[in-house]
């Protein structure tokens, strides 16, 4: 049984003269216009499994609205909801095709597929769009990280999962998270690329410590954010210091990413776009967790109290062509904005997330901001790698996207890890240009020569100095920004 939500009311008489005139053609009768509202007010679907317990089956529900504001302590606090990983549904209903835009959530039935295989089932709704591969049944995922046995009730192991995903194509990697601001900004730099994020391990009630307990591990798909208007930290690591005192390094980035406040994800035990609000940015133990989880209300061994989720890995899946990891990117940032600008500017917020090529050539085509035309078209009419790693360095940032970055970086996300990863840099005007080159000029060059090859890299791009590319487009946007360079100076 299938069940459709709509959020608007409606009598049976004209839900009927609905199901019988709706025209979505007919612009002009009046008629039309309350058959267009129920037509709009649609939320998706649900189906009903024809089993004992665990009854929902595949369900296509729309999301939160975008932005909400709220109050706290007086103030005004605004909140940015984002969903990149959404696709388009569509559901027919009597002959009538909608459409709700979301991503797919189905409940685990404890037999043939338990929350690892469901988690790997919702990140295959979003990777089938972006990475062209079909969308295995959960019993086919089992089937397969199970090496052809079924039932599966004790779940998947790591490998088990990396195994299911390999065999689409994919290529899957784990990280741990150290941080808050580490797991905010390697989230933020998928998602925002429409690539999911599988977390997994136990679930804890409130006020216990942490342990390995086999019982509670759990596995949910991460597949939103949302952001708040405030003052953001700086970015900050766990180093390898054998002072266990001084292992929490702040550096002086400050990202974009910080901005989060919960991410969205799907939990097969509570339901679909679960917010989940991170724990405080420091951790004793090393430990990334999200807080407040009414898991209470769903599992009786909680006894209603309010749960905690410790992410003890993320696992990403991607295009196996994918090989530069957000790590890497991070690492150039951090180095070339500590030597380049933090002592003599105002600080930089960074933007560090990836995107594909057609993504980013529609996005520079329907800038109206961007002023060079000529280096417009040469930049859209340009072979470019599929998958690029942006670095946007804002002077003033502004979560409502009405600002444009000062300046760009670009790398190649398909290129080695030992390579000149760079691709070359975009600047909002040309004034920004000769300013961002004067403060590499005026460098020590001893300065530049400690930073690492990537690194180097960047620093040439402004001084001239252009290494063999097989891409020649950075030599040539040099070039260009160069020529503009020079018809900026005074006469004589």
């Amino acid at each position: 049984m299938r069940l459709h939500f709509f959020n608007s009311i409606f009598n049976k008489n004209e839900f009927e003269d609905f199901i019988i005139k709706y025209n979505p053609e007919d612009t002009e009768a009046e008629e039309q216009t309350l058959y267009k509202n129920i037509y709009d007010s649609y939320c998706g679907f649900l189906v009903i499994k024809p089993i004992p317990f665990t009854i929902f089956g595949r369900t296509c529900l729309k999301t939160y609205n975008k932005n909400k504001t709220t109050r706290k302590n007086n103030k005004e606090i605004k909140q940015f909801r984002f969903y990149p990983t959404n696709r388009e549904y569509k559901a027919s209903v009597f002959g009538i095709e909608f459409k709700v835009n979301t991503v797919a959530y189905q409940e685990q039935d404890n037999q043939v597929f338990v929350c690892a295989t469901t988690s790997i089932w919702v990140a295959f709704q979003c990777t089938s769009k972006s990475f062209d591969h079909i969308i295995p049944t959960p019993y086919d995922i089992t089937l397969i990280a199970k090496g052809g046995k079924t039932p599966n009730k004790e779940g998947l192991t790591n490998n088990e999962i990396m195994k299911a995903i390999s065999e689409q194509g994919l290529h899957p990697i784990i990280l741990k998270f150290k941080t808050v601001s580490e797991a905010k900004a390697v989230l933020y730099a998928y998602l925002k690329c429409g690539i999911p994020v599988i977390l997994g391990g136990p679930i804890l009630k409130q006020k216990d410590s942490y342990t390995e307990d086999k019982e509670h591990q759990h596995a949910i798909t991460a597949l939103g954010y949302d952001m708040v208007d405030r003052e953001i930290p700086p970015y900050s690591y766990k180093s390898n210091s054998e002072n266990k005192k001084k292992t929490q390094e702040k550096t002086q980035l400050f990202l974009v990413s910080s901005f989060i406040e919960q991410v969205y994800v799907h939990d097969d035990q509570i339901g679909t776009f679960v917010r989940m609000k991170f724990d405080k940015e420091i951790s004793k133990n090393e430990q990334v967790e999200f807080v407040d989880i009414p898991w209470g209300k769903f599992d009786k061994n909680f006894k209603n109290q309010k749960s905690r989720f410790i992410i003890t890995l993320a696992l990403i899946p991607l295009y196996h062509k994918i090989r530069i990891p957000f790590n890497k990117i991070l690492k150039i940032i951090n180095e070339f904005n500590s030597i380049a600008f933090a002592e003599k500017e105002k600080k930089l917020v960074w933007d560090i997330y990836l995107t594909t090529i057609c993504e980013f050539k529609n996005k520079l085509r329907l800038d109206n901001s961007f002023e060079e035309k000529e280096l417009k078209i040469k930049l859209i009419t340009s072979n470019l790698p599929r998958f690029i790693w942006v670095a946007d360095a804002y002077e003033k940032y502004d979560i409502e996207g009405n600002t444009n970055p000062n300046f760009s970086f670009y790398f190649d996300a398909t290129d080695m890890e030992n390579s000149d990863v760079f691709l070359f840099a975009i600047h909002n005007n040309i004034d920004d240009y000769i300013n961002r080159q004067y403060y590499i000029y005026s460098m020590r060059s001893e300065d530049r020569e400690k930073s690492s090859f990537q690194t180097r890299q960047i620093f040439a791009y402004y001084l001239g100095d252009i290494s063999d590319n097989p891409l020649n487009i950075r030599e040539e946007i040099q070039s260009y920004y160069r020529k503009k360079a020079i018809e900026k100076l005074p006469p004589g």
